[in-house]
């Protein structure tokens, strides 16, 4: 089976993004293609928790053969999130069939920036989408031998949307109502501060022990976190509470 990681920040997630995953697999270039909503970019900011981001992704895709939605980075925390850490952890998750990596020409001809980027052909094999007339250096070509695939020249930005979405103009037609919906009810991308509180935990065994975390997200940028873990007695009887 030939599996396609196309990673992004989808922040937010468009027609642009789904065109491209869907024409992969009714071309027969992969079996299928799955987005991998990055957890923590190392280089460039996010405005939408990873929560949202990947909820996003879910209802823009919804329904379309051959299109899912791989929480792995999130699932792991890898942060920040370098593709080399990512593709070489996932490596270790996907023992059969063969991972393809999707990106773009621009980043193609930029990957030199990336951390250990020599190493990257031996975690998976690259497919590059063709955008106009950038070059990829020889260098990077005969390292990476990348699949070139030319695509339709689609002119949809995640930046545009948040840029529309600030100004209040609309987004019809750029990306799914269900995506517009859940941004409007979300109240994301609209200015101002948007904080996000994140709570989870978990127990484990009679006495035993509860481990929790809480987060806070200004905007979409971590600015408080905490991890512990809370004893409690028999009977589920809390005998440590922080209160």
């Amino acid at each position: 089976m030939r599996v396609g990681l196309f990673g992004g920040r989808f922040d937010p997630p468009h027609f642009g993004h789904l065109l491209l995953a869907r024409d992969l697999v009714e071309k027969g270039i992969l079996d299928e293609v799955r987005f991998l909503v990055n957890y923590h970019p190392p280089h460039k900011e996010v405005l939408a928790s990873y929560f949202h981001r990947v909820r996003m992704v879910e209802i823009l895709i919804g329904g379309e053969r051959g299109l899912s939605v791989d929480t792995f980075e999130g699932e792991l925390g890898i942060s920040p999130s370098y593709t080399y850490d990512v593709l070489r952890a996932y490596r270790e998750k996907f023992k059969f069939g063969e991972i393809y990596f999707i990106l773009g020409a621009d980043q193609m001809a930029e990957i030199k920036s990336w951390k250990n980027y020599f190493e990257l052909p031996n975690l998976a094999k690259f497919l590059v989408l063709a955008r106009g007339d950038i070059n990829i250096p020889e260098e990077i070509k005969r390292l990476f031998n990348p699949i070139l695939v030319k695509h339709r020249l689609i002119e949809i930005s995640s930046s545009e949307i948040r840029r529309r979405l600030k100004e209040g103009l609309s987004v019809k037609g750029l990306t799914a109502e269900g995506v517009i919906d859940y941004i409007t009810v979300n109240g994301l991308y609209v200015g101002g501060s948007n904080y996000e509180v994140f709570v989870d935990g978990g127990s484990k065994g009679n006495p035993g022990v509860m481990k929790y975390a809480f987060v806070v997200r200004l905007d979409g940028r971590e600015i408080y976190k905490e991890f512990g873990e809370i004893g409690y007695g028999t009977n589920n009887e809390a005998e440590y509470m922080p209160y």
